[in-house]
């Protein structure tokens, strides 16, 4: 990367993290259950920025031209996403990268990872899914990363069914990764990275349950 392009993430994602806060959307002022066996300090809800379209295409627009490679970009004849937020991004994700390739270039496809119905905390790629990642190469998308629980997860379910994995990205990183859902080692691009006194700990030995403070659950 560039230093004109350094600087041009820079400043997109000082300008991401403003809007966030703007919106409502970033949230650093309770205790959140994230419901994969942690708990935190900061929260992102999508639904404040759902309920803004306009904001929804920026934060995209924004993905695609400073945050994404554009080898990566081209590159991508799947994108990913697990259900509810990831799904609505990956849907729009690839509807724009499909509407900036060349005529002649291969259609973007979208496929939802779901939540495995028998098996609490694992996700599935469904069988209509998996033939059409087998063999192609995917991007995997979400809204936020905080511990890469959701991104391992998508992972796994997308490598067993013979995709090729290209990368993750997300509009926000709590950059707060756990080292067991770094075996997939694959590059992360984040339209913007926020530690500013973020907490995160697993369920069992978190602090503030032990400090008697109440828990915000979705």
């Amino acid at each position: 990367m560039t230093l004109s392009n350094r600087l041009a993430h820079l400043v997109t994602q000082t300008q991401t993290i403003r809007v966030l806060h703007e919106s409502q959307a970033l949230r650093t002022d309770q205790h959140f259950d994230y419901g994969n066996g942690f708990h935190g300090t900061v929260w992102i809800d999508p639904h404040q920025i759902f309920r803004r379209p306009h904001l929804v295409i920026r934060l995209l627009n924004d993905m695609i031209d400073h945050a994404i490679p554009a080898s990566v970009l081209e590159k991508t004849q799947v994108v990913a996403g697990p259900e509810r937020g990831g799904a609505k991004i990956g849907l729009m994700l690839a509807t724009m990268i499909d509407g900036r390739q060349n005529a002649i270039h291969e259609q973007v496809q979208f496929v939802e990872i779901q939540e495995d119905p028998d098996e609490r905390g694992k996700l599935i790629l469904p069988p209509s899914c998996q033939k059409i990642v087998e063999g192609k190469r995917v991007l995997l998308a979400d809204d936020v990363r905080n511990t890469g629980w959701t991104f391992y997860q998508s992972s796994l379910a997308l490598l067993e069914a013979g995709a090729t994995l290209l990368g993750t990205a997300e509009w926000y990183d709590r950059m707060n990764l756990q080292a067991a859902y770094e075996l997939v080692n694959l590059p992360n691009y984040a339209l913007a990275e926020y530690d500013d006194g973020i907490v995160i700990m697993p369920a069992n030995q978190c602090n503030l349950c032990l400090l008697g403070h109440t828990v915000t659950r979705f």
